[in-house]
């Protein structure tokens, strides 16, 4: 996580038209890293998903043989809504295409690794789903050593 005091504040990753509930996320998220870095308990997903659906809580995991994934821990019900597809405990790569999953991976492991949130405009992320299009903001969640082993994020889809 880059160092910022309560007299910094960097410009959000995200576009002057972004929708409310990505611009919330963000706003938390840097009212709590001007203090210390974002952990899992600063962003209690069953209250905030009543006022953001579009939420998730993703976990970083390694297996065996030294892959790392991202496995949707925690998902808001807009979610399903909008793909189809049932996300709770899916990892990462058993939802994005073959052809897009490099992209896609490199995108997560940099929240991860960096600590910095993402913003992403994307279509058609979930394999097999429909057609959908949606803005996501991606944002690390830290460990006391300063480890990223979660983040969370707000989808919010072109329809809604």
């Amino acid at each position: 996580m880059s160092s910022a005091g309560p007299d910094s504040d960097p410009p959000a990753p995200l576009p002057p038209d972004a929708p409310a509930p990505l611009r919330l996320l963000w706003a938390r998220w840097r009212a709590v890293a001007v203090y210390h870095p974002p952990t899992l308990d600063d962003f209690p997903f069953d209250s905030l998903v009543v006022e953001s659906p579009g939420l998730a809580v993703l976990k970083r995991e390694t297996g065996s043989r030294g892959r790392v994934d991202y496995r949707f821990v925690a998902v808001g019900p807009d979610h399903l809504r909008n793909t189809g597809v049932d996300l709770p405990q899916r990892p990462l790569s058993d939802l994005v295409h073959p052809r897009l999953l490099p992209q896609v991976m490199e995108a997560y492991a940099r929240i991860f690794e960096q600590g910095e949130p993402h913003y992403w405009e994307f279509a058609n992320a979930v394999y097999g789903a429909p057609h959908v299009s949606y803005q996501r903001l991606l944002a690390p969640l830290f460990e006391p050593d300063g480890t990223v082993t979660h983040a969370i994020g707000s989808w919010c889809w072109r329809d809604d």
